[in-house]
């Protein structure tokens, strides 16, 4: 086989395994969750909802995630309420999850 062959189909490897687990992959952070005074937080693989708010379009925009912590860029337009334009989710275990405004230029966000 030529080398050109060879790193075509290791790139083309590569693409099909990120498309695969890609954001269509289910995320650990898709699904119910409630704060201390009972408001849930739901979100979907494409939406996020806090309370009463309604659902509001977010894109996954991790760079690198220790599969604990991940950004999300929300994209509606004009007030989120309670959310930020980015948010930083950090996982602590199957049952806990913090939230944060996140700064998309710093390293980690």
């Amino acid at each position: 086989m030529k080398l050109s062959h060879f790193v075509f189909l290791l790139l083309f490897s590569l693409v099909a395994a990120v498309g695969i687990a890609g954001p269509t992959a289910a995320q650990p952070y898709i699904g119910e969750w409630s704060n201390g005074r009972g408001e849930p937080l739901i979100i979907t693989a494409s939406t996020i909802k806090f309370g009463n708010d309604k659902p509001v379009a977010y894109q996954d925009v991790t760079r690198a995630s220790d599969g604990k912590s991940f950004t999300l860029q929300l994209t509606a337009k004009g007030k989120l309420n309670y959310l930020s334009p980015f948010m930083r989710l950090t996982l602590n275990g199957k049952q806990e999850m913090s939230s944060e405004g996140a700064d998309p230029s710093q390293p980690g966000s």
